[in-house]
This record gives structure tokens, C-alpha cells and sequence, in this order.
């Protein structure tokens, strides 16, 4: 039987202009940052990094991204890989063929402890993904959790995913992504498959995960057993982070 490649991507969503397509991947990452002058302060650095669609000529480039800390405020983040371009302070880099990495960092101090989401919306996927009707009219959406627990110790960051959410697969062949998640802490990890979400975390109206395709909670291997058909997938994986046994934090890995 003849082999036909396909790519995978992990998308974080949201419904707005058909002609604005980009959106390919990507996760929200972030670490504890100290202060001297302030040793517990609840500051922190979120680093967001999205892979979008080339050419940029001919779809939205963004250099700067709007971040919502999940405590009622949000900022706006620049780019801060890649070259500069134009009135980009960075341009992102191109990784492959047609895919360009982003990566967006700001910071942020909360006022006190709790659990906070951490989420960005962006318009919109790039288009004809399979599993998600309409993509183009849908927007890209990423979120993370972090947890402050002055009972648990500082969380000083989430997992780091080693492996980009960018993969490739052939027709009935088995296909395994891994996210190499890896957290500096020591704090447990478990792995789930979750939908791929809209706007502000919003249901993909219509979304739906392919046949014979399942997730190990231990290791975080995803498994597609005979891929089809050709084309772009999107699929989510939940990376959650255990400390004694309570959730401390959670990253959402949106891949192609």
C-alpha cells in the first residue's frame, strides 16, 4: 500500500473573518520570577509561543499578542524571537516549509494566591482542518493554569514541552506524539485528551477527535493507530501538575 504523509496540528480556536488564517499550534508556558527585594512575591513570567502558517504577506503576522492573567487583567505581549521586520521589533522564525515559531513573553504579579487561568485568543486557524468544520472562521485559543498554594510551596513553574507541536504521520502506519514534558520542580504529571477549544475557551462547534486515537496518562504518549485521511488534524493534550496529590497547575498543548 502507498504511503501518504500526513500533518497534524494542535489548535487553540476562536470564530471571527474567514480571511484571517494563520494559526497552526502552540501553548502557554510560564516560571516563577524572584525578587530580591521582595522575596514572596507572587510574580511571575508566561511565555506563550504559537507556529502560524506562512507567507506573511498574505495572512496576519502578529508581533504583539494580547495575554489575560486570569485575575481581571490582561496586557499585550511583543514577539521577542527572529530578526526585525518592518515595524516588528521581531519577525518569529521561519521553521519549516510554510510554519513560522513565535514566541511572546511578559510578566505579571498577582496579588495574592489562588488558581489563575492564563489564556490567549487569537483569529484564526489556517484552513481545511479535517476535524474542525469551517476552521477558518475559527479562532486559536491556549490556556494554562497556575496555582498558588502558600500550603503546597511555590510553583515555580509549569511543565516544559520539549517537543513541538508540530508532527508528521503516514496513512496506517501508527503515529506517536509525545509533548516531552518536563518539569523542573519534580511535580507529577498526567496526560489527557481534550477538546480543541474556540474563543475564550468556547466548544468548537462541530470538533471531533479521529477514530482510534488515545493518549497514555503516565507517559503522555498520543497514538493514532492507521491515520486517514491525508490532510491537517487538530488534536489537544491536557499535561496536568500534581504536587502530595492536589493540582497545582495545568498546561494545554494545542498541536499539528
Amino acid at each position: 500500500m502507498k504511503k501518504f504523509c500526513l500533518l497534524f496540528a494542535f489548535f487553540g480556536l476562536y470564530s471571527i473573518v474567514a480571511f484571517a488564517t494563520h494559526n497552526r499550534a502552540g501553548e502557554i508556558t510560564y516560571r516563577r520570577i524572584f525578587d530580591a527585594n521582595n522575596p514572596n512575591a507572587f510574580k511571575y513570567e508566561a511565555t506563550v509561543t504559537t507556529y502560524t502558517r506562512l507567507p506573511a504577506n498574505q495572512i496576519p503576522d502578529r508581533c504583539e499578542l494580547e495575554i489575560v492573567w486570569g485575575d481581571g487583567s490582561r496586557d499585550t505581549i511583543l514577539r521577542v524571537n527572529g530578526n526585525p521586520s518592518g515595524s516588528c521589533p521581531h519577525q518569529g522564525e521561519q521553521v519549516a516549509g510554510d510554519i513560522k515559531k513565535n514566541v511572546y513573553i511578559g510578566t505579571h504579579t498577582y496579588a495574592g494566591a489562588s488558581c489563575f487561568i492564563i489564556s490567549v485568543t487569537d483569529p484564526n486557524r489556517n484552513a481545511s482542518v479535517i476535524n474542525i468544520p469551517n476552521s477558518t472562521n475559527v479562532a486559536f485559543y491556549i490556556e494554562s493554569q497556575l496555582c498558588i498554594n502558600p500550603f503546597l510551596g511555590f510553583n515555580n513553574t509549569s511543565p516544559v514541552l520539549l517537543n513541538p507541536p508540530i508532527d508528521n504521520a503516514c496513512t496506517c502506519k501508527k503515529f506517536v506524539h509525545n509533548p516531552g514534558a518536563f518539569d523542573s520542580d519534580g511535580d507529577s504529571l498526567s496526560y489527557e485528551l481534550i477538546d480543541c477549544k474556540d474563543a475564550g475557551g468556547a466548544p468548537i462547534f462541530g470538533y471531533t477527535l479521529p477514530p482510534n486515537v488515545t493518549i497514555n496518562s503516565n507517559t503522555g504518549d498520543m497514538i493514532w493507530n492507521c491515520p486517514s485521511p491525508v490532510g491537517e488534524f487538530n488534536f489537544a493534550i491536557l499535561i496536568k501538575e500534581w504536587r502530595q496529590g492536589s493540582l497545582i497547575g495545568f498546561v494545554e498543548r494545542d498541536l499539528q
